[in-house]
């Protein structure tokens, strides 16, 4: 990835659902997620590895403590993180709320995202 930007996010699209190809063919969403990876492992790819060990790692508070609304938004079709690890998490919010996807993979997301950021800034 950190070799090659641009063949990393090409990736996201192979075998991609409809809004994830969407995100890739827009020039603008296309430059953003390559400014993203690059910034992502500008300082190389400890962060990237220890992420992915974090998120996997059991959560410093009870999730059943956590008592603000957590909103979250996934793609049906997310083969990075799928939905059932969404489902799990939201499930274990007592005040979680998730909005699923159903023409998205892991970042068909970004299309949506005037419409997720007026949902947030209106809760």
């Amino acid at each position: 990835m950190r070799a090659d930007p641009a063949a990393a996010v090409d990736r996201l699209g192979v075998e991609a659902p409809r809004l994830d190809r969407e995100v890739l063919a827009d020039p603008s969403l296309r430059a953003e997620l390559l400014d993203g990876v690059a910034d992502a492992l500008a300082g190389g790819t400890e962060g990237w590895v220890r992420d992915a060990l974090l998120v996997r790692s059991p959560w410093p508070v009870a999730p059943a403590q956590v008592d603000v609304p957590v909103t979250w938004w996934h793609g049906e079709h997310d083969v990075a993180v799928p939905l059932v690890a969404a489902e799990a998490a939201v499930s274990a919010l007592p005040h979680g709320v998730l909005h699923r996807l159903p023409e998205a993979g892991h970042i068909g997301w970004m299309h949506d995202r005037d419409a997720i950021v007026q949902a947030l800034v209106g809760a």
